[in-house]
Formats: C-alpha cells, structure tokens, sequence
C-alpha cells in the first residue's frame, strides 16, 4: 500500500503499478473469493471517472494532481466502508 500511496503523491503513472510484481500479498492482490482487493477496487472506480482536467483520459490513468488527489480520496472513502455509489457521487 504504501508504495501505491506513493505513487499517487508522487504523480507516477498508474499504469506503472501493474509493471511491478507483487512483493506484498494480503490487500494487495486478489482476494481468495476472487473479489478485488482495495487499490484494485480504487483503480476500477477511477477508470469509471473522467479526469476534469485532461481531455478524454480516466483518472485511473491521468497524472494530473487534481487526479492523483481524486484516486487518493477514493481509496480513502473505500477503507471507510463506502460503497461506490457514494464515491462516484463525490466527483
């Protein structure tokens, strides 16, 4: 999570996140159940939103900082317990 966390911050593509194996196990991959894991869960959200900014791009995959800071309040409201009605409503 925390190199997710950074990435966002940073700016770093998104997309750069699928390149990297997964070190971490437990929230970071899929479930057991198959369901997604939260910053899956983020993404998924995110590709459903356009970037305010940035002409035809999702903000999943913009780097726009107005996008990096919708990603990071969206997995915030999903660590919380928000559903994604909710959070899609935010933006």
């Amino acid at each position: 999570m925390l190199l997710f966390t950074l990435m966002i911050l940073t700016g770093l593509p998104v997309l750069a996140w699928n390149l990297l194996p997964n070190l971490s196990g437990g929230i970071y991959g899929t479930m057991a159940d198959g369901t997604l894991n939260i910053e899956q869960e983020t993404l998924r959200i995110a590709d459903d939103l356009q970037c305010p900014v940035c002409e035809g791009q999702s903000v999943a995959y913009s780097n726009s900082q107005l996008a990096n800071e919708m990603r990071r309040q969206a997995m915030e409201k999903l660590l919380a317990g928000e559903n994604e009605a909710t959070i899609k409503q935010l933006f």
